[in-house]
């Protein structure tokens, strides 16, 4: 009897996902196969027995005989080599790799009833020889890249994150599991996230009660004092009206505590709802891990390189669909180790290293958050081609390189537009698409940092959330209208006054919690709304945004506050609204939209603090002035400011670097410096620049925040022309005392 349609595509979807589970444990057991003893070598035989009399059953029941007859090859292949029959080698384990490829190509192929890629009678021949002459032969690249590239639209192996079916596991006593389809999912957690939504609500609705509850119990108490002082004549109709009013006022508190058990016992369902659903798209990291192990298998072959990888802390579960997006970080960031990190076998035996690579992926869980550490023990990151690729490519001025850290070069390899050809055949070899790598996991909130040792090797440490559910928001107020923004890209909220805002290039400017100078915005400019502009004296609420990369700061009216947030992406035909992620209902019911700070950051149009002299302006530049502070935001400010005049400026971060700079060009005609500074303070910068025969004419000016009047002596007493306190400084009167001196 024909099955009916109906039956039949719930059959195809159920095949789908039992054929990815399949194909993904035998990936990995021919992987391993390699590097296993007798006895799990064995073992690992049988298991591929197994799965592969799985596929070639459920195959034959959908209809799908080509799979049927390139699985009833395997399995005899697999029978050879169990029966020792059949010789192990790195050919056949290439060649199963690939007939595995072609299974689920042929899936996709008749699914989405399109072309196969590849010559299936070829693949079957290369099988079949295999059978017959007990061995395999080397493999024909070509045909595997056409084959792999029709199977995983040109990734290395399947996985299938958006399933439309989901293994459920009962409880212990039932040792069965049953299907359920992925949309039934999906609308299951959409009704947990509406009942959270609900629910948070429904808190707000009862701290709206509480509140009305003590006002009425306030007034019901003044109303009762107040009928000590009424009129005889009209005491019994007041009488009646405070018994009224009592009445009432007690009603209003028993309300409120009936609906205080209801509102608790809410609250736990919820969130057993909540768990509930979540526990169902967990799954270990094990069920996801087998393309990482092919592309490691991969890499290695074609390029020469002997890896062993190292997988820990497997059984931990992951959010589904967080691994989802998490994935394709993974693999560039295990294929960035294998073909920039790693050395070839040569090299390694070459260098005195054991020739096979160590490369390991651990997971840990820490309480609400997943940890994965990356390793290798390749040669690492030179910091020193970073540093000089920066400069290059004008990512960082030379002054500013120079005032950086270890760990701020580092963090360049996470820029934009930063790697280069060149730069990855440097002994650095680091970088090739890490901006996103980092974009990508900004979107799971997840964050990522690196160390590193030359010669030894780089550590890659990534920190997620174990679940992607509700999130806090911070509710703002511009131009009229109620917006929120995720608090995971939120650095900083800070009140500032008009006066503290700083014009750089044209482009307001302001320091954030690290005194870096970022690029400030009103939210409403941004959103294309009315500006709504403060007057010179107010207070502007200031939300220092950041991606990972770049921070900027908004200005909104006001800031109501944080509050739980489900956020509501947006379905078709509304799938894309500029610099929003979807809406959420704030806890009185106001629908509003959830902006998306990535994207604000990405549409700014910031601020050059730094900006190169051009050759025209070069030639005009006649004076040569050296500034000297170890403030950022204070060495940027001036550095533009008398750039913008016409004079040739040099920065340097404290006085022993200026000194030294000083032994090397005696030339300037002004220094500029600050008081309190590493390595030598400004005052004994001063004291050497004036006991120096050649540099004792020059003249300095002292721009600090020490005001008292013991500094200001200090001052004139060592020789400094000038003594500027930081809290008057401002661009007319520092040209005025320049323009004095020079």
């Amino acid at each position: 009897m024909a099955l009916d349609d109906a039956l039949m595509t719930q059959l195809l979807l159920v095949f789908e996902v039992e054929l990815d589970e399949q194909i993904q444990l035998m990936t990995t057991a021919v992987l391993a196969l390699e590097k296993l003893d007798e006895e799990a070598y064995q073992t690992a035989l049988a298991e591929l027995l197994r799965s592969a009399h799985t596929i070639k059953g459920a195959a034959n029941g959908v209809g799908y005989t080509d799979i049927v007859e390139v699985m009833h090859c395997v399995e005899s292949i697999i029978s050879g080599l169990e029966k020792g029959v059949i010789a192990e080698s790195a050919d056949l384990f290439a060649l199963l790799l690939t007939s595995l490829d072609a299974v689920y190509a042929i899936f996709r192929s008749q699914r989405d009833k399109k072309p196969l890629g590849f010559d299936l009678n070829e693949q079957l021949g290369e099988l079949n020889y295999c059978i017959e002459t007990k061995k395999a032969r080397p493999p024909n690249l070509a045909a595997k890249r056409r084959i792999a590239s029709q199977s995983v639209d040109g990734q290395f192996t399947k996985v299938s994150l958006d399933k439309p079916i989901e293994k459920i596991r009962l409880n212990e006593e039932q040792s069965s599991s049953y299907s359920v389809s992925f949309e039934a999912i999906n609308t299951l957690s959409v009704v947990s996230d509406d009942i959270q939504t609900a629910n948070l609500q429904f808190k707000q609705l009862l701290a709206d009660m509480h509140l009305l509850s003590i006002n009425m119990e306030s007034l019901n108490s003044d109303f009762n004092e107040a009928l000590v002082t009424t009129d005889s004549m009209n005491a019994q109709k007041s009488y009646e009206l405070a018994a009224n009013f009592s009445r009432v006022s007690h009603e209003v508190t028993t309300l409120y505590n009936e609906r205080r058990a209801f509102a608790l016992q809410f609250n736990q369902l919820t969130h057993h709802l909540e768990s509930s659903v979540n526990a169902l798209r967990l799954v270990p990291f094990a069920t996801l891990l087998a393309p990482l192990y092919r592309v490691v298998y991969d890499l290695s072959k074609q390029q020469n390189k002997d890896v062993n990888f190292v997988v820990e802390g497997e059984e931990i579960k992951i959010d589904r669909y967080l691994y989802k997006n998490l994935h394709a970080s993974l693999v560039h960031l295990i294929t960035n180790a294998i073909d920039h990190g790693i050395e070839s076998i040569d090299t390694r035996q070459e260098q005195g290293k054991n020739t096979q690579a160590q490369l390991s992926l651990k997971i840990t869980k820490q309480a609400n958050h997943l940890l994965i550490d990356i390793n290798d023990d390749g040669r690492g990151i030179d910091l020193k081609v970073i540093k000089q690729v920066g400069i290059d490519k004008l990512i960082i001025t030379r002054n500013e390189a120079d005032t950086y850290s270890d760990q701020q070069l580092l963090n360049l390899i996470f820029r934009p537009g930063f790697s280069s050809a060149k730069m990855i055949s440097t002994s650095s070899g680091r970088g090739v698409g890490l901006d996103i790598v980092r974009a990508n996991l900004r979107k799971i909130k997840a964050t990522i940092e690196v160390q590193t040792s030359v010669g030894r090797g780089s550590q890659f440490s990534l920190k997620l959330p174990a679940m992607l559910s509700s999130e806090q928001g911070l509710i703002l107020l511009t131009a009229e209208q109620y917006f929120v923004i995720p608090t995971y890209a939120i650095e900083w909220v800070k009140d500032v006054q008009q006066q503290q805002l700083t014009e750089l290039n044209g482009q307001m400017v302001l320091a954030d919690k690290n005194q870096q100078p970022v690029s400030c915005f009103y939210l409403s400019e941004l959103l294309g709304l009315p500006k709504v502009a403060g007057k010179q004296g107010d207070t502007v609420h200031a939300v220092f945004l950041s991606n990972g990369i770049e921070s900027i700061a908004v200005f909104v009216e006001e800031v109501i506050g944080d509050q739980e947030i489900i956020i509501k992406r947006f379905n078709y035909p509304l799938t894309k609204v500029d610099y929003s992620v979807g809406m959420t209902l704030l806890a009185d019911g106001q629908l509003v939209p959830v902006l998306n700070a990535e994207e604000l950051i990405n549409k700014a149009p910031l601020a050059k603090i730094f900006k190169p002299l051009s050759r025209e302006g070069a030639k005009v530049q006649k004076k040569k002035i050296l500034v000297v502070d170890d403030s950022i935001t204070t060495r940027t400010l001036l550095f533009n400011i008398l750039q913008q005049q016409g004079y040739a400026v040099t920065a340097m971060i404290n006085g022993l670097d200026a000194w030294h700079e000083l032994q090397k060009n005696k030339h300037y005609d002004l220094i500029v410096t600050d008081v309190e500074m590493p390595l030598l303070n400004g005052f004994e910068l001063i004291k050497k620049i004036k006991a120096s025969e050649s540099l004792s004419a020059i003249p300095t000016v002292i721009v600090t925040s020490l005001d008292s009047n013991e500094d200001k002596r200090l001052g004139v007493q060592i020789g400094a022309n000038a003594y500027i306190c930081k809290d008057s400084l401002n661009t007319d009167s520092l040209l005025s005392i320049v323009k004095q001196l020079i």
